[in-house]
């Protein structure tokens, strides 16, 4: 009966696995505010949307760490001007 209990009569779809209440980013999300809602969230990665909702990309927290390596980089010479579209691995770069 455990067993049993375990088992769906009908097959999972993305929909049963999604998250429904997202946070996202634009692409022109300052990287300050990016850094907060990682930090805030204990995010691995955030969705970055158009302004009509269409997935543009993805940010996870290996480019912000890339972004921070070194004291002598761009990042630090430009952190106030890094927006989301700086760092995050467009949705047309996943497709191909």
């Amino acid at each position: 009966e455990m067993q049993a209990a375990t088992h769906r009569a009908t097959p999972i779809v993305a929909a049963d696995l999604m998250s429904h209440d997202l946070v996202t980013v634009t692409p022109y999300t300052p990287l300050a505010e990016i850094t907060d809602l990682f930090e805030r969230h204990r995010f691995t990665s955030l969705p970055v949307v158009t302004s009509d909702r269409r997935f543009a990309g993805i940010i996870f927290q290996i480019h912000l760490v890339v972004q921070n390596r070194g004291t002598k980089s761009p990042f630090f010479r430009r952190k106030q001007r890094i927006q989301a579209q700086d760092i995050m691995e467009s949705a047309e770069r996943q497709t191909t």
